[in-house]
């Protein structure tokens, strides 16, 4: 879904794309792995950021937008029930971790880049 939509909070961002990464693989020309040589989701998301003109968000970046959408100081016409990938990788295990953060309440957690990584959704955003 293309977006055109923007966001002032300190920092000015225009979201310009949401999508599964899992969704999209065939528009990468080689597959990104993980060492143990599971599809790395997070890294698809971050190559069809750039792919689509844009870069995935930090950690805070989304749990920013995340904030001023549930206050109403934007719209960002989100599914508030969705976790996003942020670029922010787990500092103890780099290679296989990221953070992501739940649109719903900001809340942010830790997560496998491989497995069960294809359920977050990533959102793009440009300046």
């Amino acid at each position: 879904m293309k977006l055109n939509k923007e966001i002032e909070l300190n920092l000015k961002l225009k979201l310009i794309s949401v999508f599964n990464p899992a969704e999209r693989l065939d528009e990468l020309g080689e597959i990104p792995k993980l060492p143990n040589g599971l599809i790395d989701y997070w890294q698809a998301g971050k190559l069809l950021c750039e792919k689509d003109g844009g870069r995935m968000p930090t950690c805070e970046e989304l749990q920013l937008i995340s904030a001023a959408d549930r206050a109403g100081l934007i719209d960002t016409g989100l599914d508030q029930d969705k976790w996003f990938w942020s670029s922010t990788e787990d500092s103890s295990y780099p290679q296989y971790n990221a953070r992501i953060v739940d649109f719903n309440d900001g809340y942010r957690s830790t997560y496998d880049k491989g497995n069960y990584g294809s359920y977050f959704a990533v959102l793009c955003v440009g300046k």
